[in-house]
């Protein structure tokens, strides 16, 4: 493996037009509900305590993640368990498949502990 092959290419696909990218949240999203990976919630929901039941609840049947129109409090919606999967995280930074995941991983722990060359030492 090349290193820093999927680094590049992802700072790459941000910068570009790319459509295996999403430039903002609300694009994700919108990725998500098309793909049957995000559920609207328009029923009242308390932030406090029924927000994260229900995200629980999600999360231990591997479901979509949760988009909370009308939270009881605040005046924002409110969405959670969107990066509770390995496929929504590795979509979230433009990866195609969890394997690209892992590889990217990888890579990033490569950068965190490099090794001198042997030539230097």
């Amino acid at each position: 493996m090349k290193r820093h092959r999927i680094i590049s290419r992802g700072i790459a696909a941000l910068a570009s037009d790319d459509r295996t990218a999403y430039h903002s949240l609300r694009e994700y999203l919108d990725s998500l509900e098309q793909n049957a990976e995000l559920r609207r919630i328009e029923a009242p929901v308390s932030p406090e305590l029924e927000v994260t039941e229900l995200c629980h609840r999600s999360i231990r049947k591997e479901g979509p993640a949760l988009w909370f129109a009308n939270p009881t409090q605040g005046r924002m919606p409110l969405v959670g368990y969107v990066y509770g999967t390995e496929d929504r995280v590795a979509a979230a930074i433009g990866l195609s498949s969890t394997t690209e995941f892992r590889d990217f991983g990888k890579e990033l722990a490569w950068l965190k502990s490099p090794q001198l060359p042997s030539s230097l030492g």
